[in-house]
């Protein structure tokens, strides 16, 4: 009996095992992201309070204190509305804004490669990891991830391009999704790194861009489930507080609002690394799909001898 439930146990464990290298299609790399959250959920959710938190925090803290100094209107202040905060306020508080929107994204980069670094490097077995357990995953990520932001914020800038220039770069900078997995699992230099990723992007352009497409889409729906109790609420505490108020209820309105605004912004994060992790199980697709053919073709020209 007791070898049997052994048995039961290893064979439970090793189905729970998501492999970075692994042949998956689309649907099983979206699965893959999923399964990871939730085979880790212990750990990704210490993660989530410890970086998210406070960039959430940071963000709408700087349109706090730059709302008297810009069009946007506080009270309903959202993941949707961010850009058009950047856009509407005056040049001060959008570097600001910016500023802390870049060590969010900084921090979503962390918490997503930290964790798969961990993940591979414990054989799985991080579900129980404290702080401290993660602390040289972290801190390496970081020290290798502090520039990678500025990559993703070109593109969604050409993103954010019309006609030939959209196409173009969006064709071009497909591929580029897979660069941070290669520079930061491989440990190669820049420019070899970007070879690798258009090699590899090249070859699963539209395996790559379907799961871009659905994990953004997913996570835009996570975020907005998470975004309608944070909106009615902005709405319900400033029609609450609608009249002149001062002293407390004015207080108790701000850090209401601000509180919701802050979980907004977490749930922006929380969407993004889902997309991050979703390049991160197809570099490991393409990656397997590639060897295993060079491989093979070792093996022929073996036979051939």
């Amino acid at each position: 009996m007791f070898t049997y439930l052994s048995g039961a146990i290893m064979k439970r464990q090793k189905k729970l095992r998501i492999p970075l290298y692994e042949n998956r299609s689309v649907s099983q790399c979206v699965e893959a992201v999923f399964d990871f959250m939730r085979t880790c959920r212990s750990v990704w959710l210490r993660l989530v309070l410890l970086l998210f938190l406070p960039s959430g925090a940071l963000l709408a803290f700087s349109v706090f204190v730059n709302a008297d100094n810009s069009s946007t209107d506080i009270d309903h202040m959202g993941v949707f509305s961010a850009l058009d905060f950047l856009f509407s306020g005056d040049d001060q508080s959008s570097l600001l804004f910016l500023l802390f929107f870049y060590i969010g994204v900084w921090m979503v980069f962390v918490h997503v490669y930290s964790l798969l670094e961990a993940y591979r490097s414990n054989e799985g077995q991080i579900d129980d990891f404290s702080l401290s357990a993660m602390k040289p995953y972290l801190i390496d990520v970081a020290r290798r991830s502090w520039w990678l932001p500025a990559l993703l914020m070109v593109m969604v800038f050409v993103c954010m391009l019309h006609g030939v220039l959209f196409v173009i770069g969006l064709v071009v900078l497909v591929p580029m999704a897979l660069f941070p997995s290669v520079w930061l699992f491989e440990r190669d230099m820049i420019v070899p790194s970007i070879s690798k990723a258009f090699f590899l992007g090249w070859r699963a352009w539209w395996q790559l861009a379907f799961v871009i497409f659905l994990t953004t889409a997913i996570g835009l729906m996570v975020t907005t489930v998470l975004d309608v109790p944070i909106l009615l609420g902005n709405m319900f505490f400033s029609t609450l507080f609608s009249q002149e108020s001062t002293g407390f209820m004015s207080i108790l309105l701000t850090l209401l609002l601000y509180v919701f605004n802050t979980l907004s912004y977490v749930a922006l994060f929380i969407c993004l690394s889902m997309v991050i992790m979703g390049c991160a199980y197809e570099y490991g697709t393409v990656s397997d799909r590639i060897d295993a053919a060079s491989v093979d073709a070792d093996i022929a020209a073996f036979e051939d001898l």
